[in-house]
């Protein structure tokens, strides 16, 4: 049944319970800016009793700091002038009914000064042929302040991932690198601003080099520092390649060390790993896998063939072997290892890149300089998905040369 107030008394107490009950402060101002009306929220939020503030302009009943920090009347601060709330009042008296707008500003409640955002209207009307302005005033600055400590919590995480980025890229090799005959060259772009994807490559004495890449499950963050830890421990300064006696360790025995140091319970996490030891002066080459993508030996001719040698994933305590496998490069052969990242790259049709594609487009840039060969590899990579890749992607090529070849 609809509400009937029986006379002027009973709508105007139903006015004020419905003024009284709005979660905005209202108050009604006249063209000096001087306040007729507040409603119980305005007292709440700016600890004034009604009867106090009526006939006060409205920036001493609001306590604004630009009236209380001048000690003068609203209006007469030198920085009255740039007061929306006073220049959307000032609007609204000649009728028009200017934009929502939000005033940011010390206020000094019951003489302690607090900052507070507040968003605003104001509306004209008319009272007993007076042309009047009402102004709602809605506190958000709990709101406020919530969202400026995310923004603030998110520049840190943002600054963090940059500098954790510039850590694992200066784990990286440099590019352009060489030892003796061997050439390198490599391609990486991880899903996020890290990734769990890391390789190097080393001396481990006069003549051998060793050589790593290794995928963490995940991304991110977590999945860079599980990553980084696992590098640090491939260092050849670390006693794991090489023993302390400068014996290497072969590619076997260091996937059984990196399966004991990294347990799923430890870390929560487990990761596919290659190593190969690569000999710089006759091109001999034994690896061994984790769970990984099989290394590609692409002939100088063109063929190509998978070094495909399968261990169990670190970290799952499978407790399988890790067999190794031998195989040669002869100069102008090349061997490239790479992430899953690229085999399980999707198309815009849901169709895999695949590690047999992969092998085809590896023997046609064989003709190509190592640089150039990867660069059309991960080019091409990248425009098989319609999308940003879910993956990190790496792709690392080693190319045997001899002695009189530039």
């Amino acid at each position: 049944m609809p509400i009937a107030p029986d006379n002027l008394q009973e709508s105007k107490e139903l006015l004020n319970a419905i003024l009284d009950n709005m979660e905005s402060a209202v108050l009604l101002l006249d063209a000096d800016m001087r306040i007729h009306h507040v409603n119980r929220r305005f007292q709440e939020l700016f600890r004034h009793s009604g009867e106090s503030v009526v006939g006060i302009c409205c920036g001493n009943a609001l306590s604004c700091g630009h009236a209380v920090e001048e000690n003068v009347t609203c209006g007469k601060s030198s920085r009255c002038a740039e007061c929306g709330l006073r220049a959307a009042a000032k609007q609204a008296l000649t009728g028009e009914i200017p934009k929502r707008s939000r005033l940011v500003r010390r206020f000094y409640l019951r003489g302690a000064p607090e900052r507070k955002h507040l968003d605003f209207c104001c509306r004209p009307m008319n009272y007993q042929g007076l042309n009047m302005v009402l102004a709602v005033l809605h506190d958000v600055t709990e709101l406020e302040e919530h969202r400026l400590g995310l923004m603030e919590h998110k520049e840190r995480l943002e600054n963090d991932l940059r500098s954790a980025a510039l850590i694992q890229k200066s784990l990286l090799p440099q590019p352009g690198l060489r030892f003796s005959d061997l050439e390198l060259s490599w391609r990486f772009r991880p899903s996020e601003a890290v990734g769990g994807d890391m390789f190097n490559i080393f001396r481990l004495d006069t003549r051998r080099v060793g050589l790593f890449l290794l995928d963490v499950c995940g991304h991110g963050v977590s999945a860079a520092m599980m990553a980084v830890s696992v590098s640090r421990l491939l260092s050849p300064d670390a006693g794991t390649v090489v023993d302390v006696d400068q014996s290497v360790s072969p590619p076997e025995r260091i996937m059984e060390r990196l399966e004991r140091e990294f347990p799923f319970e430890r870390f929560g996490s487990y990761f596919s790993a290659q190593y190969v030891i690569l000999d710089a002066v006759d091109g001999s080459l034994t690896y061994a896998s984790a769970g990984h993508p099989p290394p590609v030996l692409a002939r100088a001719d063109g063929r190509t063939e998978l070094l495909d040698v399968h261990g169990p994933v670190i970290g799952l305590d499978a407790g399988l072997l890790f067999p190794a496998g031998q195989a040669r490069l002869e100069p102008g052969d090349r061997l490239y290892l790479y992430t899953d990242g690229i085999p399980e790259r999707r198309g815009s049709d849901g169709s895999l890149f695949g590690e047999e594609r992969l092998t085809r487009l590896l023997s046609t840039v064989a003709g190509q300089t190592l640089e150039q060969a990867v660069d059309a590899v991960f080019a091409q990579t990248l425009a098989f998905g319609a999308s940003a890749p879910a993956d990190d992607i790496c792709l690392l090529g080693v190319e045997r040369k001899s002695q009189d070849i530039p």
